[in-house]
């Protein structure tokens, strides 16, 4: 069980790099270099940062669930039964498919904000 717990400090850490990733972006969009200068840039811009707060209630949700199962695998620990453990075990999976998910998302979202940033970088190279 020390490798499942190990996996719970892990999903913990990537959750929290995440926290900061999302304020980093979210400082990035706001910064008036991004400021969209047309309606279709505008409307990608609320996208992002609509989902960017998607991003964050599920990375809040996620770190809730962490933390009851870490509570649960305490209690498990302390009792024996068969029912309990395959319980256990069925949750870590299942919350491990989530902070994959949700992780992939992110990156997805990521990756378009990325790419918006670079055109208007260049959009702005252009001009000058």
């Amino acid at each position: 069980m020390g490798s499942l717990h190990e996996q719970c400090l892990e999903w913990e850490s990537v959750l929290l790099f995440l926290d900061k990733e999302i304020i980093f972006l979210e400082h990035l969009l706001h910064s008036y270099h991004f400021e969209p200068d047309t309606q279709e840039l505008f409307e990608r811009l609320q996208n992002y940062l609509e989902r960017l707060d998607k991003a964050k209630v599920a990375k809040s949700d996620l770190k809730d669930q962490i933390t009851k199962h870490e509570a649960y695998f305490s209690g498990l620990l302390d009792s024996e039964g068969p029912r309990k453990a395959s319980d256990f075990y069925q949750e870590h999976e299942s919350i491990g498919e989530e902070v994959k998910k949700t992780l992939g998302d992110y990156r997805n979202l990521k990756s378009e904000i990325f790419n918006y940033a670079i055109a208007i970088m260049k959009k702005h190279k252009k001009q000058d």
